[in-house]
């Protein structure tokens, strides 16, 4: 069987031919017009055909960070390579932002869950716990040391709510340790996504600063600036 594509005239059948070979050219013409995803569409299938929608915010240049529908899985984001401190977060165990599964090949995106209405926003969280020092930073020895993941100290995920201390005040910690910037935000309306808001357009610095209050440390303050 050859692979070149097949032309609408070799599907013309006249008095004689053969019915079998007629068939499975007309089998692989079909075969080849089926729509790929790629690129940033979203693919709808229907019974009566298939509708191809382009995203409705295009990006006109690439970017540290960038966050754009990952066409080929339904809320799934796409959030491209950037780094935090000269460190690529992780959006799994094993698998950097920007990369893919080395087991499978395919792009590793944020997972995002549909919601009747509002926002959510896909950001990136560092969780530096028990530093004792009054000015400290995310190091890149502490998250690579002996080869280690360093997906619970340098994460990217969707949240639901902006953490408190927003702005020159600092950003403050959740329950969990994690201090979120958001990279990207995400508004919904009936479980549809229906808008995304690029926010982070370059690589990010971060500090924290801890001081103490009549002796007793009180909740880290993080700092997000480009690099």
């Amino acid at each position: 069987m050859t692979n070149e594509p097949i032309k609408i005239t070799d599907l013309k059948a006249k008095r004689g031919d053969l019915v079998l070979p007629k068939w499975e050219r007309l089998v692989r013409y079909v075969g080849s017009t089926d729509i790929i995803p790629g690129g940033f569409f979203k693919i709808t299938r229907l019974p009566n055909g298939t509708i191809v929608t382009p995203a409705k915010r295009s990006i006109p240049w690439l970017h540290p960070f960038m966050v754009a529908i990952n066409a080929s899985e339904e809320f799934e984001m796409y959030v491209g390579r950037g780094t935090v401190n000269n460190i690529v977060p992780w959006v799994s165990e094993d698998v950097q932002v920007g990369n893919t599964d080395p087991n499978t090949g395919q792009f590793v995106g944020v997972k995002v869950e549909p919601q009747q209405e509002g926002s959510s926003w896909i950001a990136v969280g560092v969780n530096i716990q028990g530093t004792d020092s009054e000015f400290a930073s995310l190091e890149l020895a502490d998250l690579v040391a002996e080869g280690a993941s360093g997906f619970s100290q340098l994460r990217i995920k969707e949240i639901k709510e902006l953490p408190a201390g927003r702005g020159s005040g600092g950003v403050q910690t959740d329950e969990r340790g994690y201090a979120w910037y958001a990279l990207a935000q995400m508004d919904w309306l009936d479980n549809e996504l229906e808008d995304v808001y690029q926010i982070v357009y370059h690589n990010l610095q971060h500090s924290v600063a801890s001081s103490k209050v009549a002796g007793v440390k009180v909740k880290e303050r993080h700092f997000f600036y480009p690099n």
